[in-house]
C-alpha cells in the first residue's frame, strides 16, 4: 500500500513518508481502469474534513485548483489526465482508458458507515484493517448496484468523499482522514483474511487504490493529478523511491515516485525518473564500455530520438545512468515568486498556468488540468541528472518495496551536482540547506551551474569531484569522467572519458537467439598463430570469437557447430596432425544426458563429425582431459558419479 504525507513550508517544501506492499507488475499495452464514487454515511465529526459527501458547490474562483462540483465529471476529467500522462511518459506505449461510475453525474454508491470508522486513528494494524474495509465495501456496494461488469477492467480507483490524509500542515485538525494508498492481494490477506475481493460474475479483484475527492484543505490547494499518477505507478509494479524508514525524500523532485508527485502543487506530477523508465520497459539505454573522451548527445524523455539516457557500469551490481532533464526555458517557480510581488495572496498555481503557460497546458471545462505538453513543467529547473544505481540494493529490498530505506547507500540515488547530499535531509527554513531537501536546479549538471563545489570540480564528475564516480564498496576507482556538460536545453551534449575496459568490449550475444554462453576456450582454430576464442550455450550451440568471417564481432554468423542437447562442461581441443603437413583440431564435447560427440576441426574452421555420438552409461560430472600421445593419437578422459574414469582413444580419422 501508499500512504503519503507531506509537510509544506512556505515555499511548499515537502517531506514524503509511506508505507508500502509491493505487486506484481501489470503491463499491458492497454489497461481499462473502473473509477466508482463513494460516499460515507453523513456525519458532524470534527476528526474528519467535510460530512462524508462530495463536494457539489459551485467554484470560488477561476484559479480554484480541482474545483467542485466533484461530480461524475469531475473525475472523469481526471482519469484523462492520468491517460494522457502515460501516454506521453510512455511515447504510446501504455494506453489507460478510465471509466467512472455510477453513470449519473451526482449519484455515489453509499458506504455503511461514517469515515472515521475506515480510519480510527489508533494502531498501524486497526488502521490498516479499515482500509482493506473501505476498499471491499465500496467495491461491495458499486456491485449491488448491478451496473457494472467488473470483468471489462483490469485497475480499480475507488473516489472517496472527503480530503486525503496525505498533507500535513503540522498540527493534524482531522487525523480520521482517510489516506491514498494502493492496497494489494498481500495486504487484503493480512487485514480481510482474504486474497481478493468477489464481485459479482465470479471476478475476484487483487488490487486496488483509494483517492479522495480533493488534496486542497486549510486554504493549501494541491492537485489530485500526482496522487492518482503516482498510485496507478504502484499498480504497474513500480518501486517507491523514498525512504520508509526515515519518511524522508529518497529521489526529490526529480521523480514520479517520490516528491516529484507535488511538483506543480500536484498539477504537474514529474516524468518516472531513468531507472523507473528502463524498469517499465519504456527507455533501453545506451551503453558506453569505452570512450576517449568523446562528446555524447543526450535528448530528454519525450523525445523520439535514441540517446535519452546512457549506462556507464562500474561493476557488476553498479552503475551511472544518465539523462537530461528538461522543464522549459522560463522556471515556473521564478515566474510564481515575480507573480507574487506586490500581491497580498500567493498565486496559485493554476493561476500560474493559465496565465504565462496557457500554450502548454489543457484545462476541461469543469476547470481540472487533463494535459501538459511536458510534464516536467514542475521541475526545478533544466539539466542533466547523474543517477548511480546499486542493483544489490534494490534486489535485496524490492519485495519489500524499501529499496532507498538507507540514506547512506540507496539503491537509486542522485549525484548531487552542488557536493551536498541534501536530498532527504531535514532543514530549518532559514538554514543554508532549506528548500535543497527535495531537490533543486543546482543538483543538475550543466554549464552555468554556480554552486560552488561544482565550479571548483570544473564541470566535471570523476574519481576525485565531489561527488565522485567511484563504487559504493571500497571506494573503488571506476575510471569514469563525465564532463562538460552543455548549456540547459532540450538538447545536451557531454563528454566521457571511460577506459577501464578494453576498446569495443565488452560484447553482446543475443540469448533469445543462442542461449546463454556456458563455457568459453581459448585456441587457435585455423593454425594462424592468433588466437580465437570458442563459446558453448545452454541451447547446444558452439560459437566462434575472433574469426573474421564467423565471427559474434559481425554480421556473419557465430555458430559453428549444434548438438541437440544441453553441454554440461567445457569441450576439450586438441592439436591433430594425421598425416605430414596437414594442421586439424579435435574436439569432445559432453552432454548433460551423458552423450558423447567428436568433431574435427580444419583450418578455415570447418568442421565435420568425427563419430557417431556415443553414450556414457554413468552420470558425467567433470570436463574431458586431452593427453597428447603422439602426433597421431591422442587419449580424452572424463569421470563419473560413480567414481569411474573413463577413456576415449582418438587415432587416426575414426574411433578406434
Amino acid at each position: 500500500m501508499k500512504i503519503i504525507s507531506a509537510f509544506f513550508f512556505t515555499f511548499l517544501t515537502l517531506l514524503i513518508f509511506m508505507q508500502s506492499a509491493f505487486s506484481s507488475p501489470v503491463t499491458p499495452d492497454t489497461i481499462r481502469v473502473l473509477g466508482i464514487r463513494v460516499e460515507f454515511q453523513e456525519d458532524d465529526a470534527t476528526t474528519t474534513t467535510g460530512n462524508g459527501k462530495f463536494d457539489l458547490s459551485q467554484p470560488s474562483g477561476d484559479f480554484q485548483i480541482d474545483p467542485p462540483p466533484h461530480n461524475r465529471s469531475y473525475f472523469q476529467d481526471h482519469f484523462l489526465f492520468l491517460k494522457n500522462y502515460f501516454k506521453r511518459v510512455s511515447r504510446g506505449q501504455l494506453i489507460v482508458e478510465g471509466e467512472v461510475f455510477p453513470p449519473e453525474e451526482d449519484r455515489a454508491y453509499l458506504l455503511p458507515s461514517p469515515m472515521g470508522t475506515y480510519n480510527p486513528n489508533t494502531t498501524p494494524e486497526l488502521i490498516n484493517t479499515g482500509l482493506a474495509h473501505l476498499l471491499r465495501d465500496a467495491l461491495m456496494a458499486a456491485d449491488s448496484a448491478n451496473e457494472i461488469d467488473f470483468s471489462r477492467y483490469r485497475s480499480f480507483v475507488v473516489f472517496h468523499a472527503g480530503v486525503g490524509k496525505d498533507v500535513d500542515l503540522g498540527f493534524d485538525e482531522t487525523p480520521q482522514d482517510i489516506p491514498s494508498l494502493f492496497i494489494t492481494s498481500d495486504f487484503l490477506q493480512q487485514y480481510l483474511g482474504q486474497p481478493a475481493i468477489q464481485v459479482s460474475g465470479d471476478v475476484n479483484i487483487p488490487n486496488g487504490i483509494l483517492i479522495p475527492e480533493t488534496e486542497s484543505q486549510d486554504g493549501l490547494e494541491l492537485g489530485l493529478n500526482g496522487i492518482l499518477v503516482s498510485n496507478f505507478g504502484s499498480q504497474l509494479g513500480w518501486l517507491d523511491l523514498f525512504s520508509p524508514v526515515t519518511r524522508r525524500s529518497g529521489i526529490g523532485r526529480f521523480g514520479l515516485m517520490d516528491a516529484g508527485l507535488f511538483n506543480g502543487d500536484g498539477l504537474l506530477p514529474a516524468i518516472p525518473c531513468a531507472w523507473t523508465r528502463i524498469e517499465a520497459g519504456w527507455d533501453q539505454p545506451v551503453d558506453i564500455y569505452y570512450s576517449s573522451n568523446e562528446q555524447w548527445t543526450i535528448h530528454p524523455p519525450l523525445s523520439t530520438h535514441d540517446g535519452r539516457i546512457y549506462r556507464f557500469p562500474i561493476n557488476e551490481d553498479e552503475y551511472f545512468l544518465v539523462e537530461n532533464r528538461y522543464s522549459n526555458k522560463i522556471n515556473i517557480d521564478s515566474v510564481r515568486f515575480e507573480m507574487a510581488q506586490g500581491r497580498n495572496d500567493y498565486p496559485t498555481m493554476k493561476e500560474v498556468l493559465l496565465t504565462h503557460f496557457q500554450d502548454q497546458v489543457t484545462f476541461s471545462a469543469h476547470g481540472v488540468l487533463t494535459d501538459v505538453k511536458n510534464p516536467d513543467l514542475g521541475l526545478p529547473g533544466n539539466g542533466c541528472l547523474i543517477w548511480h544505481i546499486d542493483e544489490r540494493v534494490i534486489e535485496q529490498n524490492r519485495a519489500e518495496n524499501r529499496v532507498n530505506a538507507d540514506p547512506e547507500h540507496r539503491g537509486v540515488d542522485l549525484e548531487e551536482a552542488d557536493g551536498s547530499q541534501d536530498i532527504g535531509q531535514e532543514f530549518d527554513f532559514l538554514s543554508a540547506g532549506g528548500g535543497s531537501e527535495n531537490g533543486w536546479v543546482l543538483d543538475m549538471w550543466y554549464q552555468g551551474n554556480n554552486a560552488p563545489v561544482f565550479e571548483q570540480n570544473g564541470n566535471k564528475f570523476s574519481p576525485n569531484t565531489q561527488p565522485n564516480s567511484r563504487s559504493y564498496y571500497n571506494r573503488a576507482n571506476s575510471h569514469i569522467t563525465i564532463s562538460d556538460f552543455s548549456l540547459p536545453d532540450s538538447v545536451m551534449t557531454f563528454r566521457v572519458k571511460l577506459d577501464i575496459y578494453q576498446q569495443n568490449f565488452p560484447r553482446s550475444i543475443n540469448p533469445q537467439v543462442y542461449g546463454q554462453v556456458t563455457s568459453m576456450k581459448t585456441t587457435d582454430l585455423d593454425f594462424d598463430g592468433r588466437g580465437d576464442i570458442l563459446l558453448t550455450t545452454t541451447t547446444g550451440k558452439i560459437l566462434v570469437a575472433n574469426f573474421p568471417v564467423r565471427s559474434i564481432w559481425n554480421a556473419g554468423s557465430p555458430e559453428i557447430a549444434r548438438i541437440p542437447e544441453t553441454i554440461i562442461t567445457p569441450p576439450v581441443l586438441f592439436d591433430f596432425s594425421p598425416s605430414a603437413g596437414i594442421n586439424q583440431k579435435r574436439m569432445v564435447v559432453l552432454t548433460r544426458t551423458g552423450t558423447v560427440y567428436g568433431f574435427r576441426i580444419d583450418p578455415g574452421i570447418s568442421f565435420f563429425t568425427l563419430f557417431t555420438p556415443i553414450q556414457c552409461p554413468d552420470s558425467i560430472t567433470t570436463p574431458p582431459v586431452a593427453v597428447s600421445l603422439s602426433e597421431h593419437a591422442t587419449n580424452v578422459y572424463w569421470g563419473t558419479a560413480g567414481g569411474r574414469v573413463y577413456q576415449l582413444k582418438v587415432q587416426g580419422s575414426e574411433l578406434p
